[in-house]
């Protein structure tokens, strides 16, 4: 058994599929909304921090002509950059980059995005607001920045002690979770298998009885990943910007209409300060 603690290493390979669900598309059209609502246009220059696979990125070149998508994982940068093809070869750069230590050049951008709970990943607080400095030296003097935060609704309700199972061509994963709420970090364990071809077949794999299944399965691990995000408090945000962004909107789900208090996560729309 091959175990490692390098997140998305064999997470990348069954990301996308794995999200399918998740809609990127609207989540891209909210975040272009509110650049425009505040005067960024098409030439506007822009990173998406923790773009991963790079499918809000995609989404987000039908809007600006100018992106750069970082990451600190080359698995998932190399997943995004199988898709950057056709006219986003010409809109769209890859990266790769800590939050913490961004690989970029200061007051270069106009706008900053950061989703799907990417900054969750940084679990210490000194660390967030080294992140945001960060963030507030790249961009232009008053430039914005969109990021959203898991809430702690979403990761009790949706998360904590629950398990998922799922069958991506020949890869077989489950991903067991647990919520530590004093330390407010979850614990994300990912375990990989490549299958047996017959076991691929979802149909066959129902009859086999599931002590028989266990067996056949464990004998083919080849990855496990493990995953903390913390669950920061609005205050704990906040705090970390203090004299950096100030907040000029939030957002439920990246949907306008939605009250803040049912959001899973929580997008933020922050200027940054001259």
């Amino acid at each position: 058994m091959n175990s490692n603690s390098d997140p998305y290493r064999a997470f990348a390979e069954v990301y996308d599929a794995t999200m399918r669900g998740v809609p990127f598309y609207q989540w891209a059209y909210s975040i272009y909304a509110e650049a425009q609502e505040r005067g960024l246009d098409i030439s506007a220059k822009v990173v998406d921090l923790g773009c991963g696979t790079a499918t809000v990125t995609r989404h987000l070149a039908t809007y600006f002509v100018r992106i750069i998508g970082m990451d600190f994982s080359l698995p998932m940068l190399r997943k995004a950059a199988e898709k950057i093809t056709g006219e986003f070869t010409h809109k769209i750069r890859l990266a790769a980059g800590d939050f913490r230590e961004l690989p970029f050049k200061c007051g270069y951008f106009d706008l900053a995005i950061s989703t799907h709970d990417s900054l969750n990943y940084i679990t210490r607080k000194e660390e967030l607001k080294k992140h945001f400095r960060e963030v507030h030296r790249i961009l232009k003097p008053g430039g914005w920045y969109i990021f959203d935060i898991t809430s702690e609704k979403n990761v009790e309700k949706n998360f904590h002690k629950k398990t998922f199972r799922e069958y991506y061509e020949d890869t077989f994963f489950v991903w067991e979770n647990l919520y530590d709420k004093k330390k407010r970090i979850i614990f994300s364990y990912l375990r990989f298998y490549k299958i047996k071809p017959f076991m691929q077949s979802k149909i066959i794999a129902a009859f086999i009885p599931d002590g028989m299944k266990k067996n056949l399965v464990r004998k083919n691990i080849f990855q496990e990943e493990i995953h903390a995000q913390k669950v920061y408090r609005e205050d704990e945000v906040i705090s970390a910007m203090s004299g950096l962004f100030i907040v000029e909107n939030k957002i439920a789900d990246y949907d306008p209409h939605k009250p803040l208090d049912k959001a899973n996560i929580i997008a933020y729309v922050v200027r940054a300060i001259v």
